[in-house]
């Protein structure tokens, strides 16, 4: 009498399938898992975001209601070491750490990086430069005083829709720690854009060549408005530019987020 052997381990076959299951699976559930994560990674920026929010009207209450703003900023003592970041050491004093400067989602690259040697830190959020440089030798040449939050406040954009801090470029030409809506008058040009569209710095956080650019949280960026309300904007709504034939003395332009106070958001 024959006994039957019990079958003790996988055929070929059967461990081809386990096998094509579980690559199947993974190529499901990673997309799935890197997706959350940098869903993650864009709520901890927007995070980072409302501080310094907190902290830009913080500085304003104590100096009569005004942003940092200077006719020129290269001058201010802290230029020599933070360059055009001047905005991170000088919001310390409210935000108690230059950690909230640092996008979970932002490039660890050198052209990300500022401050005095020893002690610099990533810094992937940049400052509006209307307001920041209150003489700018282009036109309008600020004199509108747009560190004042009441001229932000007497515009027709208002405080809801002119953006103060935003996720923006380091490098590619353009300085660490602002922005502004000029790109297309410095001859920016990318491909998938509008010719005239001059807000790669804030659409393309992550940087850009002439054939196309890298939006840093999925397709978009996380901005800090004037009234202090924080919001993620999607790269596909982002309008804006240094008006027509390179003038934007006057504004009255549609953008959005509105840059240049003197423009409008969209009706």
């Amino acid at each position: 009498m024959h006994r039957s052997r019990k079958h003790t381990g996988f055929t070929l076959i059967e461990l081809l399938v386990v096998i094509a299951i579980i690559a199947i699976l993974a190529a499901i559930l990673f997309p799935v898992f890197a997706q959350a994560r940098e869903q993650a990674r864009k709520t901890s920026c927007l995070s980072n975001c409302k501080q310094i929010g907190l902290a830009m009207q913080l500085y304003a209450q104590d100096y009569d209601e005004m942003l940092p703003g200077w006719n020129d900023p290269s001058r201010h003592p802290l230029a020599r070491d933070w360059g055009w970041a001047i905005v991170v050491p000088l919001l310390q004093a409210y935000n108690k750490s230059q950690n909230i400067w640092v996008c979970p989602s932002g490039p660890k690259t050198a052209s990300y990086l500022g401050g005095p040697k020893g002690f610099q830190t990533y810094i992937h959020y940049g400052y509006n430069e209307y307001i920041y440089n209150t003489a700018h030798a282009v036109s309008p040449k600020y004199a509108g005083n747009f560190n004042s939050l009441a001229a932000l406040g007497g515009t027709q954009a208002g405080v809801s829709n002119i953006a103060v801090v935003s996720d923006a470029v380091g490098g590619n030409g353009g300085a660490l720690g602002i922005f502004n809506d000029w790109g297309n008058y410095d001859g920016i040009k990318i491909a998938g854009d509008p010719p005239g569209f001059g807000m790669p710095r804030i659409k393309y956080a992550d940087g850009w060549t002439a054939k196309g650019g890298t939006p840093r949280h999925a397709g978009g960026s996380n901005i800090v408005f004037a009234d202090s309300h924080a919001k993620f904007i999607q790269a596909s709504k982002m309008i804006g530019a240094y008006g027509p034939s390179g003038t934007n003395a006057n504004g009255g332009f549609i953008e959005y987020p509105v840059v240049n106070p003197l423009n409008i958001p969209p009706q």
